[in-house]
């Protein structure tokens, strides 16, 4: 009888934790972006420090080499190898691999990456970028999705670094392509940058901005990468010129954990490729 008794619990409590994993609300979020996003697997990363003990969020990602926000809407993939991307324009009734990705699930969240170096014209964020979000917003079947900025951080290398012209085609060859001879002389011009305390604070200054104007929450990547640039210079957080190394990727998985447990991140075991101690400075920054 006793058996039977406590064979009946043991059922009973393994019936409620069933039935209380299955009460949990599952969160789906989404990284639309590029490199800057996907480098040494950062999604994967921060997977794997959610499953910690937030074993609910799935986080999955359309990100390829290169890819504008702009493209993500209006480009065809024809090729994909490692970090390079063959595309074309989209031709009436095709959806691209970014569209298709947005429609396929009811997303919680969906954080956004665009090119660092297009937010350096202000002209481009109104005219290109903000539409862009817009259109991406209007694509999500989920009326309460929150939307995320994943604010970059400015390149390696010298100063200053001088304002540049380009033709506007650049930035979006359907709106503003005529011909050559006309496009070429159409440009939007970035913003002078004398020193990296400067740039910090232009760049930062435009995250602002595009994240008011679009109704969105705002991460700190931008921040953090000049902190750790200042205080442990020793650890290289660049690959080359723009692009995260493991340290700056293992450091941009942090944030996000951050962003969206709200809790404290010195708890974590999971340190990828790095050693103990490098993480753990990397930590230092969030508690």
């Amino acid at each position: 009888m006793k058996k039977v008794v406590f064979l009946s619990l043991v059922l009973l409590l393994i019936g409620c934790k069933i039935k209380q994993s299955q009460n949990i609300d599952k969160t789906n979020v989404l990284f639309i972006g590029n490199s800057l996003t996907y480098y040494h697997d950062m999604p994967k990363t921060l997977q794997a420090m959610l499953n910690e003990k937030h074993s609910n969020y799935t986080i999955e990602q359309s990100a390829y080499a290169g890819m504008t926000l702009k493209g993500h809407l209006q480009d065809i993939i024809t090729e994909s190898k490692g970090d390079t991307i063959n595309s074309r324009s989209k031709e009436p009734g095709e959806v691209t691999e970014t569209e298709k990705k947005i429609k396929s699930k009811k997303w919680d969240i969906i954080v956004l990456q665009e090119g660092t170096g297009r937010l350096y014209f202000s002209e481009v964020i109104k005219e290109v970028i903000n539409p862009s979000i817009q259109s991406i917003k209007e694509l999500n079947n989920n009326p309460n999705c929150k939307y995320v900025l994943f604010k970059t951080w400015p390149s390696k290398g010298e100063y200053p670094r001088k304002s540049e012209c380009l033709p506007k085609h650049y930035f979006d060859w359907e709106k503003y392509y005529v011909n050559e001879e006309t496009s070429n002389k159409i440009t939007f011009c970035s913003t002078e940058r004398l020193n990296l305390e400067q740039d910090m604070d232009i760049l930062n200054s435009f995250f602002n901005t595009i994240a008011q104007d679009n109704g969105m929450s705002k991460t700190d990547h931008c921040n953090l990468h000049y902190k750790v640039r200042t205080k442990f210079p020793e650890l290289e957080i660049y690959d080359d010129e723009y692009h995260p190394s493991e340290i700056g990727s293992y450091l941009n998985a942090l944030e996000f954990y951050r962003f969206l447990t709200n809790e404290k991140v010195s708890k974590l075991k999971y340190i990828g490729k790095l050693d103990q101690n490098t993480a753990k400075k990397l930590k230092s920054f969030f508690d």
